[in-house]
């Protein structure tokens, strides 16, 4: 497994603990590397259709 895949699955893991607040949060505010798992967490928990610029 190459090294981005692993450093998503650690986040996407992460975020699963992670509140709804935090989850809403800006998607600025998360480093680069963790804004895949955020979308991903957002269409999970949300059900959000998210576009390429990470908005509802």
């Amino acid at each position: 497994m190459g090294a981005r895949l692993i450093n998503r699955a650690v986040w996407i893991v992460a975020l699963k603990g992670a509140t709804d607040d935090e989850i809403r949060r800006p998607l600025w505010e998360y480093p680069p590397e963790a804004r895949e798992a955020v979308k991903h967490e957002r269409r999970r928990r949300f059900k959000w259709d998210i576009d390429s610029e990470g908005e509802r």
